[in-house]
C-alpha cells in the first residue's frame, strides 16, 4: 500500500493496523516513483512500532515516523530538508533521537538530504536510479 506524503497531515490507523496519511510532497513522490522504477516495493510515512505499543505506551508516532521505507529490509530513507538541521550546521536533536530510536529498532538510515536530492533531479532519473541502487546496496 503506498501512501502519499506532504503538508498538513493526519495520522491514523486503518483496520490492518497499518497507519494511514493524508499528505502531499513532490520531493517524496519523485524519491518513491525512482525506488519503484528501480524494483523496490516502497511504503512512505511508515510508523516503525506497532500499534498496540503506540496505544499502550503512548508513543508519538509522529515523531518517528519513517518518511519512506523498504519494511521487508527494514531500510528507512529519511527526506531531510532544512528544518532538520541546525542554523551552524549539524543535525537537530529530534532528528538525531528519530535515528537514534530507529537504529534501536533494527532499521537501517538512508537519508537524503535537501542538497543532494536537487542535484540528482538536476541529473535526471537514470542517475537518481544508480545513486539510490548504490547507496541502498551499501547498507543493506
Amino acid at each position: 500500500e503506498l501512501r502519499v506524503a506532504g503538508e498538513g497531515h493526519r495520522r491514523n490507523f486503518n483496520k490492518e493496523g497499518k497507519m494511514r496519511v493524508n499528505r502531499n510532497g513532490i520531493w517524496g513522490q519523485r524519491v518513491t516513483a525512482v525506488l519503484i522504477e528501480i524494483g523496490f516495493e516502497i511504503e512512505r510515512e511508515v510508523c516503525p512500532f506497532d500499534k498496540e505499543d503506540v496505544e499502550k505506551y503512548e508513543i508519538w508516532e509522529e515523531l518517528f515516523a519513517i518518511d519512506l521505507a523498504l519494511r521487508g529490509r527494514k531500510i528507512a530513507i529519511e527526506l531531510d530538508g532544512p528544518t532538520h538541521y541546525l542554523r551552524g550546521g549539524g543535525v537537530d536533536g529530534s532528528t538525531l533521537a528519530k535515528r537514534r530510536m530507529l537504529e534501536r529498532l533494527g532499521w537501517k538510515i538512508l537519508v537524503v538530504g535537501e542538497e543532494e536530492s536537487k542535484m540528482l533531479e538536476e541529473e535526471g532519473m537514470e542517475k537518481e536510479k544508480v545513486w539510490f541502487s548504490e547507496k541502498l546496496k551499501e547498507i543493506g
